[in-house]
């Protein structure tokens, strides 16, 4: 090698060593903005640096390694902010309070990919949607040959580790040969069933803790019918996803609550061309969330698979929560009612063209709707009856005693329907609605 070809090779070295760490720069300079933008909207008002405040400074928050502060932000002390943010936005925080990088990326990693295309085959077995069925029953034939006597000799086939999560929420679905499951840090996956192997990941807006659907559409195309599997699943923000189940990719996205605490736990009811969503939330009128405490009512809501489109949305709470001339322990109207979350999944009953679905105590206000069964039409989305199993339950956290302000309401005793209805059909031809309730 001659003297000019070295200096030529040394040159095209360092031209791309400074690419490379410009790029770094600007990657850095771009999460160190973003994170203090996410701080000052949603950390820095109780974050001050002012003495009294019971809320670590910037200049203690600086101290503490960035796992510590994505830790507290996805499920320690400060997990009810965190829900609303994505993985990103809640590594950016990390990264701007303590100036200090995370060790690794959250997504585009390439460890895990599968290494050559595979092909969703609809044929194969599938555990689709929260209980297999719309009767949430959660049984499926023995098509899968596990028997109780060959149960006992099953192993462990591939593990998977989630990125930036302490917790495992979502349960997975088998559809295709493929397993869709959502993560605390807000990715969702689709895996290889056989090896674990990651097909493709997506980033939602948050995190992702509530089972999703697969769902058949029919396209037309210069004349030409094809179909197209699409996966449904909502996120901890109230958003609700459509995507390509072969590739991953985003078809639609709409937001169907936009009140800021409003998120998705219950996996959404698939039924031919709808898909019915409930809706829960974090808002109660403890200290963080009292500001325009309580303003959120339970829901349920009809979208069309294809388009996106709602077709009807039907409140827990049919009015509109309005001053109830009580203020919370900071000052802040508080409104009523409100409440009657729908945490789990609702279960179709197509004979009687009915939706079942329990919901969560009440927020402040009268107990309308609260800790009851609801039938909804299928088609409009009215309440044809509803069953409440315990009145009253107004449940109030942070408050430690009756005199203290914003805790003038009476204390219920939770006894959220957490877990979802089952339809079951008896020997006598009669159909029972079957659920459990947090009172044991």
């Amino acid at each position: 090698m001659n003297r000019i070809t070295i200096y030529i090779a040394a040159l095209v070295w360092l031209l791309i060593t400074t690419s490379m760490a410009n790029a770094a720069s600007d990657h850095d300079d771009k999460v160190n903005s973003e994170g203090e933008a996410l701080f000052a909207q949603h950390c820095r008002s109780c974050h001050t640096g002012f003495l009294g405040s019971t809320a670590p400074s910037p200049q203690v928050l600086k101290k503490f390694p960035p796992n510590s502060i994505l830790h507290a932000l996805t499920t320690g002390v400060m997990r009810t902010q965190g829900y609303s943010l994505s993985g990103q936005q809640r590594r950016a925080i990390a990264e701007y309070v303590t100036g200090r990088k995370l060790d690794t990326d959250l997504a585009g990693s390439s460890v895990g990919q599968c290494s050559e295309p595979l092909k969703l085959n609809p044929e194969l077995d599938k555990w689709n949607g929260w209980g297999a069925s719309a009767t949430n029953q959660s049984y499926q034939a023995n098509s899968s040959g596990i028997t109780a006597d060959n149960v006992q000799h099953l192993s462990l086939a591939w593990a998977f580790g989630f990125k930036d999560s302490y917790s495992a929420w979502a349960p997975p679905v088998s559809f295709g040969g493929f397993i869709f499951v959502g993560s605390q840090a807000g990715l969702f996956y689709a895996l290889d069933a056989q090896t674990g192997c990651t097909v493709w990941q997506f980033s939602a807006k948050a995190g992702v803790r509530a089972g999703a659907n697969v769902a058949a559409v029919t396209l037309e195309r210069n004349g030409v019918s094809t179909t197209q599997y699409r996966v449904l699943f909502g996120d901890l923000s109230g958003n609700l996803y459509a995507l390509n189940a072969q590739s991953g990719e985003l078809l639609w996205q709409i937001e169907l609550d936009d009140h800021p605490k409003a998120r998705i736990t219950g996996t959404p009811l698939l039924h031919q061309d709808r898909v019915y969503v409930p809706m829960s939330s974090w808002s109660t009128v403890g200290g963080e969330h009292s500001q325009g405490c309580c303003m959120f009512r339970g829901s349920l809501s009809s979208v069309d698979i294809k388009t996106g489109q709602v077709i009807w949305k039907t409140y827990t709470i049919p009015e509109e929560p309005k001053p109830l001339g009580l203020v919370s322990r900071d000052g802040h109207d508080l409104y009523g009612p409100s409440g009657s979350a729908i945490w789990s999944p609702p279960v179709l009953d197509e004979k009687r063209q009915l939706i079942y679905t329990g919901t969560g105590n009440s927020y402040t206000g009268e107990a309308i709707n609260s800790d009851s069964i609801l039938a909804l039409n299928l088609s409009h989305g009215n309440i044809v009856w509803s069953q409440q199993l315990t009145p009253n339950d107004i449940w109030v956290p942070g408050c430690k005693n009756t005199d203290q302000k914003g805790c003038q309401l009476k204390k219920g005793p939770n006894f959220d329907i957490g877990s979802p209805p089952m339809l079951v059909s008896l020997s006598n031809e009669k159909d029972l609605v079957i659920v459990g309730q947090k009172s044991g």
